[in-house]
């Protein structure tokens, strides 16, 4: 493995000192703090610089998170934590320039990160400054993620409280939980995970009573416990402390317990201020529901107070709006002095400390340079939310290596990234001017020509694309040389596709995003494109686009590819495996047959001519007969004959040569070959029809060979024919 590299310029030296002034320590925390957001976000952006250009490959890691876990250090979990949270503020800029700015926190930044999307960046932004962190991270709970944050007046309760508990069973508590589990499902008629199968146990056993019968418990009060401290109403001159409990109100002990003013003025006799009534009970309840029972100061839940804002020995009303609650070593901080409430009212109270300068530690922070914009001309890095709605072929070329095909099959996965330089002279560019006649060389086929050949003028003078063409018949009959000539009439070199061959989605995008305007795609084995292929072709014939599903991981939005308009010229041997849908799109539908042996002479003498070899019209017509009708046979027995000529020292190719060929090829005269001869052969000597399954066992061949390969031929020349009952040789074989 690559050695990681060495940092070339030393970290400066970090000083720690005991025995600093509290104002220096506070600095140095907060410098301290700063220097550690700072490096969270300088990690993230550049994890996704090396995620997206795939950098961790040169130091031959197998990913982002394994080079950041072997060379930094960094576990898996951070690691995507800091992957998406620079991912999202390549998105959110307002976000990232106000903590780079120093007026934002990381840790807020990680909660705008969860919920914020560039719609309604800037209402979250506003909050965040607003907020401390806790409230923040409490609206966006309350807030649907990628929404606005929701408004003081939608804010309902208290959100959920919930614990996760972590418990190991055996075997035998294993098997009664998962009965259970199934027992309560067949109740409810659906399913129940194990926190409600859970609930569910522990309320029916609270809910039991002890019958003497078996141990049980009383039942008993399920609130949670919660300490309420307040002072007590009846104003005894102790200044006695209660804390609210389940039971009741219970007495704390006053010594160095923490009173209000008004208690000391009483005290003391200097009433001379009318006091407002001691807070009540409902009022208080109904003040800690609004604090969401914290502290409005360091958000502790534990020995909550209820205390006045505006003293009540200076006039302080008992009122919701005077009344905040504090925890008693907050309440005892006010009181001395050290901790300062701000404000008129508890909704928009600031806290301050002895010197008025507010909680949240102001000190000044070092700026850094927020990442360039992603329009800028030195670097373009691509996101989901920046891929336009509709793209064309050019487009897509540039990134469609940043789309893969999931593995459920249901759409595409889009990976950030750069896009690549366009490659010139892309797609199906015009071919050469042909010579003469495309469509020279072909014989057997006249009429098929000529149909051609008038739908190609007729297209070019009525000034629209030539129609989809559709070619069947059996193998070997010429619809790849067809479909080859169709092209070059029309001035185009096609782009051809096996249909076996093209099976994911990405790549069939880029074959039908490489199509210019009237290009020609020709496929072949059309009726073996998988299906979701085929899908998308017969949109993109009928709506010259495609509508494709892309995702991130989180977001899925709809892209449209649009596409020229092009021909398509498709090959099958199998034409019944096409869908009704697709053939009914081909203007032109074209079957070869099998050739006359005429026409299989002329081509095998016009082949031997291009070669510069001399053979006997002859000799021509016996390889011809031997062809099963087809010009690839004829051919590929033409090269076997003349190899052997050439063997034989024979200059010229005559019927004797050819049947000397043809006899140590394995045909005898009449053109059958070994196997061919063994089929009829067992037919011969079968008084009954003999079933194709025997037929298969006998010879050693699957069915499917027998009837693709054996049979066509023999049927043709009228040896076999077929019964109910199976295969039977005829009186001419």
């Amino acid at each position: 493995m690559t050695a990681l590299p060495q940092v070339e310029q030393a970290a400066p030296e970090i000083e720690m000192r005991t025995g600093l002034p509290d104002v220096e320590v506070r600095r140095r925390l907060a410098l301290a703090m700063r220097r550690e957001e700072t490096g969270a976000r300088v990690l993230a952006f550049y994890l996704v610089e090396m995620d997206g250009r795939r950098l961790y490959q040169t130091s031959g890691h197998g990913s982002t998170a394994h080079y950041a876990e072997v060379g930094l250090g960094i576990d898996r979990r951070r690691t995507c934590d800091l992957l998406h949270v620079g991912r999202t503020l390549l998105e959110l800029v307002e976000v990232d320039g106000a903590f780079c700015a120093g007026r934002l926190g990381w840790a807020k930044v990680l909660v705008l990160a969860r919920v914020a999307t560039p719609k309604h960046e800037a209402e979250w932004l506003e909050r965040a400054l607003a907020l401390d962190c806790r409230r923040l991270a409490a609206l966006a709970r309350r807030s649907k993620p990628g929404g606005p944050p929701r408004k003081p007046s939608e804010q309902k309760g208290l959100p959920e409280i919930r614990f996760p508990l972590g418990v190991s069973v055996g075997v035998l508590g294993r098997a009664k939980v998962e009965q259970a589990q199934a027992k309560l499902a067949a109740e409810l008629g659906r399913e129940v995970s194990l926190a409600e199968l859970f609930e569910a146990l522990a309320g029916d056993f609270l809910a039991s009573e002890a019958d003497g019968s078996v141990p049980g418990r009383k039942r008993v009060d399920a609130s949670i416990y919660r300490v309420i401290v307040r002072e007590d109403d009846d104003g005894g001159p102790g200044g006695t402390l209660l804390a609210e409990t389940e039971e009741g109100p219970l007495p704390i002990e006053s010594a160095g317990a923490v009173r209000c003013d008004a208690e000391e003025l009483r005290q003391q006799g200097e009433s001379q201020l009318e006091l407002d009534v001691k807070t009540p009970p409902p009022l208080r309840r109904k003040v800690l529901v609004r604090d969401e029972a914290r502290c409005r100061s360091c958000a502790s839940r534990h020995d909550l107070m209820v205390h006045h804002m505006e003293f009540r020995g200076e006039g302080g009303r008992t009122s919701a709006e005077n009344l905040i609650t504090l925890c008693t070593r907050c309440h005892a901080l006010v009181h001395e002095g050290l901790l300062v409430l701000e404000g008129a009212t508890a909704g928009e109270v600031r806290f301050l400390d002895a010197a008025k300068r507010p909680l949240e530690l102001g000190e000044p922070v070092a700026a850094i340079t927020p990442p360039a914009p992603q329009g800028a001309a030195e670097r373009e890095f691509v996101m989901l939310d920046a891929v336009p709605e509709v793209v064309d072929g050019a487009w897509w070329e540039r990134h469609a290596h940043l789309f893969h095909e999931r593995k459920d099959g249901t759409g595409l996965r889009f990976e950030a990234g750069e896009p690549r330089e366009p490659v010139q002279g892309r797609g199906t560019t015009v071919a050469e001017p042909a010579d003469g006649d495309p469509f020279a060389g072909l014989v057997g086929q006249d009429e098929t020509v000529r149909r051609f050949k008038i739908a190609a003028t007729g297209a070019r003078l009525l000034g629209h694309a030539f129609a989809h063409t559709l070619l069947t018949g059996p193998a070997g009959t010429g619809k790849t040389r067809l479909a080859r000539s169709i092209a070059a009439c029309l001035g185009r070199r096609p782009i051809e596709v096996l249909g076996p061959m093209t099976t994911d989605k990405p790549t069939w995008l880029r074959l039908l995003a490489a199509l210019e305007e009237g290009g020609v795609l020709f496929l072949d084995e059309a009726h073996a494109l998988p299906r979701p292929l085929l899908e998308m072709l017969l949109e993109a014939l009928s709506e010259a686009r495609l509508t494709l599903t892309v995702s991130d991981g989180v977001r899925a939005r709809t892209i449209t590819l649009a596409l020229p308009r092009f021909t398509l010229l498709a090959a099958t041997t199998e034409e019944g495996l096409l869908p009704v849908a697709l053939r009914s799109r081909f203007g032109l539908r074209e079957r070869l047959i099998h050739y006359e042996v005429k026409a299989l002479s002329t081509l095998l003498l016009q082949a031997a001519a291009a070669k510069g070899a001399e053979v006997a019209p002859e000799a021509a017509a016996r390889l011809a007969e031997t062809a099963r009708g087809t010009p690839r046979e004829a051919l590929r027995l033409l090269d076997r004959a003349l190899d052997d000529c050439a063997a034989q020292g024979t200059p010229r190719l005559d019927a004797e040569a050819v049947e000397g060929a043809l006899a140590r090829l394995g045909y005898d005269e009449h053109g059958l070959d070994a196997t061919e001869r063994r089929y009829v052969q067992v037919l011969r000597r079968s008084r009954r029809p003999v079933p194709l399954s025997r037929l298969s066992r006998t010879l050693g061949l699957s069915p499917s060979t027998l009837v693709e390969s054996v049979e066509p031929h023999l049927f043709e020349r009228g040896l076999v024919c077929t019964t109910l009952a199976g295969r039977m040789a005829t009186p001419a074989a």
